[in-house]
């Protein structure tokens, strides 16, 4: 039974008398019993463990007790506690009591942000959550409604003070932008309508010119990286308006009803519509839509002849085909276009294993949001789902046209976003490519595509990396790169196109920033 086996020396659950804990019983046969539920316990031990929790606890603390008791006579006080078992308690402790607290309450990330700096933000006054019908769906639907009835105050207060440099810096990359443009549309008319045309358009060229440099000094400082992505983009913006400028002073452009000037992408402001874009006859209201801090395509003769083209077609309620060889900006013009009208704008590379069903999802989504998608590659499909894409795109513009908020779309009543395009990007001649249908032919405005101005992107690439003399700097790097695509050798792993051109100057960029002088 269980009394001869507590007898033996060496038996489980017995132990030794001198390491007898307090509250240990004694057995007879001078062994010793282990400690009965709550008694001597250790006066640091958490309360409420578990017996095998508390079993390794005592085994932690078994050091700690085997210590000579106070000498009655000597009045010895005993070696304290060594400093590592207090710890080892306190771990434990730590360890089970945390999943027992209460959550912390959440912090709003305003107060780490200000931390320091003046104390927290001032909270205003709480509102109820809004409780949209529909779950997830319903949510993300109220979401996009109120997202561009709320930006259009940031527009509004976005509009350039006479502190540029600080209006600059003040507000998000977005608003400079359309700010910028706004402001810049306004001066141009401004010169247009007056007595002296010709000579109001070159003083302000010389004004645009001076601030292209007092741009170009910002960009040298030491900013973060939205602050520097905001001045970069918005110089390849300021560059191409000042060769607009430009332009129209040697043609000598007199008035607003000029075509040299309607057919520039043009922002204004209403106060009771906000921003509108026109370009020729088309006009069309700003989007809107959250972009972040995002480059922009550098705008050359080419990318503006291909705008004029995609508007038209945008203003009709059609489709862009821009078509062309590799490298040519197709995609990217699609793209910065998009920014320039602040959409959303969803690019999808095509394939020959795409199916029906997939491209009706897609276009189902791209009505319903007012999104942009632009198919890359667009024939490669074969050409059996392309005569179904044709009128399920078919049906789609008949419902712009007709100005419908819903219609009938694969034998689903869905609502229709007038702000929906469809773009499509082709490279003639390649192995593997599908001729378009005539029935989708019809359907978009083709735009040919051809090989870029260097020299003028490398320009721009120059100037919003800080480089005054960007103009002499960028024909020599481009000549450069031409005799070395010429003369050196023919290897595919040498390339000396665009995309390593534009690498150098970002890297001459940070250079010129660690070494002004």
């Amino acid at each position: 039974g269980v009394p001869q086996v507590l007898d033996r020396p060496d038996a489980v659950g017995a132990r030794h008398p001198e390491r007898a804990l307090p509250g240990d019983q004694a057995r007879p046969g001078g062994q010793v019993q282990g400690p009965q539920r709550g008694a001597g316990r250790h006066p640091e031990a958490p309360r409420g463990l578990p017996e095998r929790q508390a079993s390794r606890l005592r085994t932690v603390l078994l050091p700690v007790q085997r210590r000579p008791a106070r000498d009655p006579q000597g009045g010895q006080e005993p070696p304290r506690r060594p400093a590592v078992h207090a710890q080892a308690l306190r771990q434990h402790q730590v360890a089970r009591v945390r999943p027992h607290r209460r959550p912390a309450p959440h912090r709003d990330c305003r107060h780490q942000e200000r931390r320091g700096r003046g104390g927290p933000l001032p909270r205003g006054p709480r509102q109820a959550p809004h409780e949209p019908g529909g779950g997830v769906a319903g949510g993300c639907g109220e979401v996009h409604v109120q997202q561009p009835e709320a930006a259009p105050a940031g527009r509004r207060h976005g509009l350039p003070d006479p502190a540029r440099s600080e209006w600059l810096l003040r507000h998000h990359a977005q608003i400079v932008i359309a700010g910028a443009q706004i402001f810049w549309a306004r001066e141009c008319e401004k010169a247009l309508t007056s007595e002296r045309p010709v000579e109001e358009l070159r003083a302000l060229l010389g004004r645009q010119e001076r601030q292209l440099d007092g741009m170009t000094d910002i960009v040298r400082r030491d900013l973060t990286a939205l602050q520097r992505g905001s001045i970069e983009a918005l110089i390849v913006i300021d560059v191409h308006a000042r060769d607009i400028v430009e332009e129209m002073a040697r043609d000598r452009v007199a008035s607003i009803h000029d075509f040299d000037w309607k057919k520039r992408l043009r922002y204004y402001w209403d106060p009771d519509r906000g921003c509108e874009i026109r370009q020729t006859n088309s006009a069309f209201e700003y989007g809107y839509e959250y972009l972040g801090c995002t480059p922009r395509l550098v705008i050359t003769p080419l990318t503006d002849q291909c705008y004029i083209t995609l508007t038209s077609a945008l203003y009709l309620h059609l489709g862009g085909a821009p078509a062309g060889p590799a490298g040519t900006g197709k995609t990217e013009t699609c793209k910065d276009l998009a920014k320039a009208l602040a959409r959303q704008c969803v690019v999808f590379n095509c394939s020959d294993g795409l199916q029906v069903d997939t491209m009706g999802q897609m276009f189902s989504g791209m009505v319903q949001s007012g999104a942009w998608f632009c198919f890359d590659e667009f024939n490669r499909i074969d050409i059996e789902v392309l005569s179904v894409v044709a009128q399920q795109i078919r049906v789609i513009q008949d419902a712009l046209q007709q100005g419908l908020t819903r219609f009938r779309f694969d034998g689903s009543l869905i609502p229709l976003n007038d702000k929906c395009a469809v773009f499509i990007t082709m490279n003639p001649g390649y192995a593997g490519r599908t001729e378009l249908p005539d029935n989708l032919k019809c359907l978009f405005r083709p735009v040919a595509m051809m090989i870029p101005n260097y020299a003028l992107i490398a320009e721009i690439i120059l100037f919003s990396q800080g480089f005054k003399n960007a103009k002499v700097l960028s024909q020599k790097m481009t000549q450069l790169y031409k005799l070395s695509s010429e003369q050196l050798s023919q290897q595919k792993h040498y390339d000396f196109g665009m995309r390593a051109v534009k690498s150098v100057l970002v890297m001459a960029g940070s250079l010129k920033r660690e070494n002004p002088s």
